[in-house]
């Protein structure tokens, strides 16, 4: 009985040895963050990888250069694995708001709820609308610009330009 008990250890041990599956190559992630796509795609099918791009806006890396990649740069990777970069679309654009009517402090909120700034406040006269509304803004309402670009706001100073009304009675 004793053969036959080593013969069957010995062959559940044979099995176990046929399935085993070779190590894993993996190579170092390199680093392409801050190369234009094209450049960071072949560098890492050089060194073996898949390049998958995903697009994300950004106001600090200019459009078309990697802003990140997963997995990292320099971190283990298996060979033929995708490598996902992150590509810069470039700032994200918003619409400029109308707040013409508005208030002061109506326009100043609806423009930064947007992401924009307001750079600087404008007096107007203007006849037909009351001191602190606000009249318009340049770029003006409708136009696309950068996220966080500065607007300038017009708003109604309440007086009247009148002409020179000397010697006119």
């Amino acid at each position: 009985a004793l053969p036959i008990s080593v013969l069957a250890v010995g062959g559940i041990i044979a099995l176990l040895m046929q399935d085993r599956t070779p190590p894993v190559e993996t190579t170092a992630v390199p680093n392409v963050v801050g190369q234009v796509e094209a450049d960071a795609a072949a560098a890492l099918q050089a060194d073996g990888f898949e390049p998958a791009r995903q697009a994300e806006a950004s106001t600090d890396v200019p459009e078309g250069t990697v802003i990140r990649t997963d997995p990292t740069p320099g971190e283990q990777a298996e060979d033929g694995s995708t490598v996902t970069m992150w590509v810069s679309t470039g700032p994200t654009s918003v619409e400029v708001p109308d707040i013409s009517g508005l208030t002061q402090d109506q326009a100043r909120d609806q423009i930064e709820e947007l992401g924009l700034t307001v750079g600087e406040v404008q007096q107007e006269n203007l006849p037909d609308q009351p001191a602190g509304r606000a009249l318009r803004t340049d770029p003006a309402a409708g136009q696309s610009v950068p996220d966080g670009s500065a607007v300038v706001l017009y708003i109604s100073s309440g007086n009247v330009e009148l002409g020179d009304l000397r010697g006119q009675a």
